[in-house]
């Protein structure tokens, strides 16, 4: 009979440590920096264009099809801290498209440049915070 009680208690303990410990993700906003990807490049000249406080720079003389302008964000990442992600808002991820355009002395072509063509949201990623799980509600 005691034995019984014994196990009881024990797996009544280890079902409540369980549940608290599900109850809590245990992840925290880790940080990502920003970055620009570039796609195939035509040749027609280098390009320096400014969005949102970053600038898109060729110095090899080629001219991006489109640059992929990823801003800085967080993303949740594992941690042994009772804390959680939550979302505070969203960033966008912007494709900027480029063309080559030729420039004529009348009908004669005398030089190209690269200019900015279009800019077009690809998605958006979360910018989230990191908060202190709520503590578990006692068992009555």
């Amino acid at each position: 009979m005691i034995t019984k009680f014994l196990m009881t208690a024990a797996a009544l303990v280890f079902g409540l440590q369980l549940a608290a410990q599900s109850s809590c993700p245990k992840e925290f906003a880790e940080n990502q920096p920003g970055r620009i990807e570039y796609g195939a490049s035509q040749n027609c000249g280098s390009v320096t264009y400014s969005f949102g406080g970053v600038t898109v720079t060729t110095t090899n003389g080629g001219c991006p099809l489109f640059a992929l302008i990823t801003p800085p964000h967080q993303k949740a990442a594992r941690t042994n801290m009772e804390t959680m992600v939550q979302v505070t808002g969203t960033v966008p991820v912007t494709m900027h498209y480029f063309v080559c355009v030729t420039r004529y002395w009348l009908f004669i072509p005398i030089g190209t440049s690269c200019q900015f063509d279009r800019m077009v949201v690809a998605y958006s990623l979360d910018r989230l915070t990191t908060i202190p799980c709520p503590a578990p509600k006692p068992q009555s």
